[in-house]
């Protein structure tokens, strides 16, 4: 009796503790987000024509809910993580100023975007990429806010350098890319 109450303790602290902070924390990268409730015997005192174990309507998440951004920014976490030499070819050190902007690069795309993949550059820098049918994208992350990207989509290329703070370059914007 005693693993049960310790385990609908357990359930109930766990469905009502920072799952449920979690949710709102990034909306711009949650769609159509559906909360089902569940039951769970409540642990509060109740009135004596009620049964002790009488569930309580409580909101959990099924599973975590995670975005194409959310997953490219947890592989960015782990390449900042590899040592000098990760590729095997006297690969630079990744630059954690070059990772923490491609990091804010995808945090800032409207929900609807296209999300780029991440990897690293031999001298350091993040990159990210995308490919498609008929679009490539290759953004390199310079680590003073400058983005120097190359595009390519049908017969058409692009080559410039941005700013992080500023406006998307319109042959971005052509092939899907969308911020705030």
């Amino acid at each position: 009796m005693a693993l049960t109450a310790d385990f609908d303790t357990a359930a109930l602290l766990y469905a009502t503790g920072p799952t449920a902070a979690i949710v709102g924390s990034r909306s711009a990268q949650r769609q159509g987000l559906v909360v089902p409730k569940m039951r769970f015997p409540s642990q509060t005192a109740v009135a004596p024509e009620q049964s002790a174990t009488s569930p309580a309507d409580v909101s959990v998440l099924p599973e975590a809910v995670e975005s194409a951004a959310d997953r490219s920014v947890g592989q960015l976490l782990k390449l900042a993580n590899l040592p000098q030499n990760w590729d095997g070819y006297r690969a630079a050190e990744p630059k954690q100023e070059s990772i923490k902007s491609a990091r804010k690069f995808l945090r800032s795309l409207a929900p609807g975007s296209v999300v780029p993949q991440p990897t690293l550059h031999a001298d350091g820098n993040a990159l990210l990429f995308y490919r498609s049918s008929d679009a490539y994208v290759e953004l390199e992350f310079l680590g003073t806010n400058a983005i120097e990207f190359f595009a390519r989509q049908g017969d058409s290329e692009w080559s410039d350098e941005f700013s992080l703070d500023g406006p998307m370059p319109d042959s971005l914007r052509a092939i899907g890319f969308a911020t705030w």
